[in-house]
């Protein structure tokens, strides 16, 4: 989660940190992610010609257009990169955002070094890191991270993004991004959420930009882990209504021993397969309106 957030937010802009994201500098900030792109290089007997790809953040704008690829994996990613140079750029118009004329420019992005052969990289961790930037064609977006080495990402706004694409196939990581929206479902006021607004809440700035069937099975996969939920850990106070919407039961009348309840509940449900001791767990929406311990 944190390297997706680094990485988007390379493409924003900080006034009041001083902060302009190097895509962002090179005008690039058009961008979509895990949009299929459609694979040119008819080199002979290659086993992927005609073949689609999803690279994880397509993006494009005035000084041309670049793929990023994001990995915690430890082993090289230079052959995928390699495959990335010869995808079609086209098909981006259909996702609204502008085409552009020739290769991209490909870089992977890592929370450490690892390496990547002849890409760029960059290190998004606390501290923004470029390695190889000379291997970026589009002078602009070259010049642009090579000014922004070494600048710090830990001081700007955490992006409140609950799910990133790899979420459809992990349960713990869509039940753990689901903790505070299922919390919030117990608000004073609150009329409950559908899943497809839980999984347009947890992207938040990505909903849009997701591939739309990536979007889709997302919140086929909540729909199931909330099945779960509302069936074997909170069947007293959590219910599907007709309409879809999943909302408190009539019983519930926000009492501490509920809002208690509905917490340990909650957690068991979210870690029931795999719990990191170590997980920095801390729910502003959890001490505030389910009255857990802080």
């Amino acid at each position: 989660m944190l390297l997706w957030r680094n990485a988007i937010q390379l493409f924003h802009i900080y006034p009041k940190l001083s902060f302009i994201g190097p895509f962002a500098e090179a005008g690039i900030q058009d961008y979509v992610i895990e949009v299929n792109l459609s694979y040119n290089w008819r080199k002979k007997d290659d086993p992927d010609a005609g073949k689609m790809f999803d690279p994880d953040i397509c993006a494009s704008g005035e000084s041309g257009w670049l793929i990023l690829e994001l990995t915690t994996n430890t082993r090289s990613k230079a052959g995928k990169l390699e495959k990335y140079q010869h995808l079609d750029c086209n098909s981006l118009s259909i996702y609204d955002i502008p085409s552009a004329q020739g290769p991209p420019d490909v870089l992977s992005g890592r929370l450490e070094y690892v390496d990547d052969g002849g890409f760029c990289q960059l290190v998004l961790l606390d501290q923004f890191r470029v390695n190889k930037a000379d291997q970026i064609q589009n002078a602009r977006l070259r010049e642009s991270l090579i000014a922004a080495d070494g600048i710090p990402l830990s001081k700007l706004p955490e992006l409140p993004i609950a799910f990133v694409p790899e979420s459809i196939y992990d349960m713990n990581g869509v039940r753990i991004g689901l903790i505070d929206l299922v919390l919030q479902i117990f608000a004073p006021n609150s009329t409950g959420k559908t899943a497809a607004e839980m999984a347009d809440a947890g992207l938040e700035r990505l909903a849009r930009k997701v591939d739309p069937r990536k979007r889709n099975i997302l919140i086929n996969k909540i729909e199931s882990e909330m099945g779960v939920l509302a069936g074997d850990y909170l069947g007293d106070y959590l219910e599907r209504t007709e309409d879809g919407r999943y909302a408190p039961k009539e019983k519930y009348v926000n009492t501490p021993n509920q809002r208690g309840a509905i917490w340990s509940r909650v957690r068991a449900w979210a870690f029931s397969e795999q719990m990191d001791l170590d997980y920095p767990f801390n729910s502003k929406d959890c001490s505030k309106d389910a009255g857990a311990p802080q």
